[in-house]
């Protein structure tokens, strides 16, 4: 999709996937409604894209839950009410505890299947989880509850990706907050794109993955080894 020239390709790149997802299951797939309560189960870039969201649609209660401390306390920073760490605390009593029962809506975006189990049991009668690992979902609980499987927040991008931006110029959706800059040598480049050509191909099959780096391999005016481990399974690119 095309954008504004005036607008900075490198930060807005990371919308087309992780913070689409996450905006767009609070928007589109949950709809989650103003004064609702909703927790996020991982506090990563999907996690904190969904507690930006659930601020700009006015939910009452947002709950963040992750193991790591500096997520969380940017997650208040970006707007949860509410920030649980897991890893100390025990989540279903935690949650009942800042609701004094479930919660309306969750975002399960850890891909563990005990997160999984656990936000269907949380919803409030007639709540809504969606998870985001691709897992299959049961789809209707008791009590009108329902746990989705979502993809790609259900967003259509030439449309919702314009929203996003057009809500961060307005300072209401600051993923800047969540995007860091790194200085890379070509080098460095080059050994991060190849290993990201050929990782799929190595776990699936290590001879055709030799195969298709050197196929592929765009970076050929430099000197390149690719080393293969087999045990456990891994590889390596090296420069000379």
């Amino acid at each position: 999709m095309k954008v504004p020239k005036s607008l900075p390709l490198e930060l807005l790149a990371p919308l087309g996937c992780r913070l689409q997802t996450g905006a767009g299951t609070v928007m589109n797939s949950l709809a989650v409604r103003a004064e609702s309560s909703i927790a996020v189960f991982g506090a990563g870039s999907v996690g904190l894209a969904a507690v930006m969201a659930a601020r700009i649609l006015k939910g009452k209660t947002i709950i963040a839950v992750d193991m790591n401390d500096w997520r969380l306390k940017l997650a208040r920073e970006l707007g949860a009410t509410h920030a649980i760490n897991n890893r100390r605390n025990d989540l279903a009593a935690s949650i009942k505890a800042i609701t004094g029962s479930g919660v309306d809506y969750v975002v399960e975006s850890t891909a563990n299947h005990d997160m999984e189990q656990l936000a269907g049991e949380l919803l409030n009668p007639g709540g809504k989880a969606a998870l985001l690992s691709g897992a299959s979902a049961p789809g209707k609980l008791p009590g009108e509850r329902q746990v989705l499987s979502v993809i790609q927040g259900d967003a259509v991008p030439q449309k919702f990706i314009p929203k996003l931006i057009k809500l961060h110029q307005e300072g209401r959706f600051p993923f800047d907050r969540l995007v860091k800059f790194y200085d890379l040598d070509i080098r460095q480049l080059a050994e991060v794109l190849v290993v990201l050509t050929i990782a799929t191909f190595t776990f699936l099959n290590p001879a055709r993955a030799l195969h298709k780096f050197n196929r592929l391999n765009p970076f050929h005016h430099f000197e390149t080894e690719l080393v293969f481990n087999p045990e456990p399974q891994g590889c390596a690119v090296e420069f000379a």
